[in-house]
């Protein structure tokens, strides 16, 4: 009977062996796939929860004070009437000092899309400048700081004040 049993255990083997590592791999890239799932959901919860954290600060920005000592304010500023937004920070002006500042300059009524604080050293307002750097454009009815003005979609908004 051994000698029957031992073939036949051999071929259940040899049919079983590359099925089992098919499976791994399946149950590996499932396990992956919902890391990956699990990661992109927390991203975005966070990106919500920032994003109206920031949107909060821009909706009451009169009450805002100066930066706190060792921070700065990054924002977006929206000129709705040109399509054009701003893309700043200050580390010296209340947030209504620099739109009163800058509305002065653009001739427009401005709005904050976002106001994220942000610690001084950090580099956010040159990492958005960079990332839309192809959306630059020169501020349409008074051509003020083209190197801060940006033609920016939607969701190049939601992602900017997602940070």
């Amino acid at each position: 009977m051994d000698d029957l049993a031992r073939p036949a255990a051999q071929a259940v083997d040899d049919f079983t062996k590359p099925l089992t590592k098919r499976i791994g791999a399946a149950a590996d890239d499932v396990a992956k796939g919902l890391d990956d799932a699990a990661n992109s959901v927390t991203r975005g919860v966070r990106g919500l929860i920032n994003r109206a954290r920031n949107g909060w600060n821009a909706r009451n920005y009169a009450a805002m004070g100066k930066p706190p000592a060792g921070t700065r304010y990054v924002y977006l500023m929206e000129d709705s009437a040109n399509g054009v937004h701003k893309i700043g920070m200050t580390t010296k002006q209340t947030p209504a000092q620099r739109i009163q500042q800058v509305a002065g300059k653009s001739k427009s009524k401005l709005t904050y899309t976002c106001i994220i604080e942000t610690p001084k050293d950090a580099k956010l307002e040159g990492k958005l400048h960079e990332l839309f750097r192809g959306a630059k454009t020169a501020h349409p009815t008074s051509g003020y700081n083209s190197i801060e003005w940006f033609a920016l979609t939607t969701a190049q908004v939601a992602h900017a004040c997602s940070h």
